[in-house]
């Protein structure tokens, strides 16, 4: 029997009281690994980390890069899409 491993992750306002107008959505968004396939994207992620921080001690998330200036912010998320999507 196969192992199977679902990650999900949300942003947005959960509880729905309050709508941003600057952002008035809700987004749950997930994705299902066989246990084959997690060990799998564990080491193309580790390697990208390696490669572009020389180190697999960094969080690959927005939240990270919220105290850099914004313009700085704005390139480095691009060029992180832009990196990681050629995994």
């Amino acid at each position: 029997m196969n192992k199977y491993y679902f990650f999900l992750d949300e942003t947005g306002d959960h509880g729905l009281a309050y709508v941003d107008p600057n952002f008035p959505l809700f987004l749950l968004c997930g994705c299902l690994f066989s246990e084959n396939e997690l060990s799998k994207a564990k080491g193309l992620i580790n390697g990208f980390k390696r490669k572009y921080f020389r180190t697999e001690e960094v969080f690959c998330i927005q939240e990270i890069l919220e105290n850099v200036t914004v313009l700085f912010r704005s390139y480095l998320i691009w060029t992180l899409k832009n990196l990681f999507m050629k995994i």
